[in-house]
């Protein structure tokens, strides 16, 4: 599966417009809960997309597969100061534990949050090139 940074982005969008449009009060470790339901994982296979995301699967194949921080290469600006896991702002992997748009995401139980960070995440702007 070739996937260009374009295809990412426009696969990202859509994934969290559904996750906008389809709120879980569920939560889980890496918010994979309510992410797997996407219908369009039956087009491409979740099994391939690392973390379940399509950012971090374009940025790990940016930096072929060496790198364990690949998100530098992630192609969305996140607001965050982290140099890597923008997402979760942390310097780990711990989504319970982050203040991150991402982390909020997972954690949250109340609708109404859940639909307002997947906007922010669907919404967030192409990361300016250097």
């Amino acid at each position: 599966m070739i996937l260009t940074k374009r295809k990412a982005i426009m696969r990202h969008r859509r994934l969290w417009d559904w996750l906008v449009e389809n709120p879980k009060n569920q939560y889980g470790m890496y918010g994979f809960s309510g992410k797997t339901d996407w219908p369009g994982w039956k087009k491409y296979p979740v099994k391939e997309v690392d973390s379940v995301c399509w950012l971090c699967e374009y940025a790990r194949r940016q930096v072929n597969n060496d790198a364990v921080w690949p998100c530098e290469k992630c192609p969305l600006a996140w607001p965050s100061n982290a140099p890597h896991s923008m997402c979760l702002d942390s310097s780990s992997f711990d989504c319970l534990h982050s203040a991150g748009l991402f982390s909020k995401w997972s954690i949250t139980r109340n609708l109404h949050k859940k639909v307002k960070y997947a906007r922010l995440i669907r919404d967030l702007p192409i990361k300016k090139e250097n």
